[in-house]
């Protein structure tokens, strides 16, 4: 899963859910991606299902 940005309270909200955050990229080619893709960082997060 992704968001945009560097927002800790989002953050906080997915990691408590039980989400692990892998940190935070920029998106290398955006041309086909909406624009808000465009100028902020993604938060990447992982969740382990069984």
């Amino acid at each position: 899963m992704d968001t945009l940005g560097d927002n800790q309270k989002l953050i906080a909200h997915y990691t408590n859910a039980g989400f692990d955050f892998l940190g935070m990229q920029d998106l290398k080619d955006t041309s086909s991606l909406p624009d808000h893709y465009k100028t902020a960082p993604v938060c990447l997060f992982e969740l382990e299902v069984s």
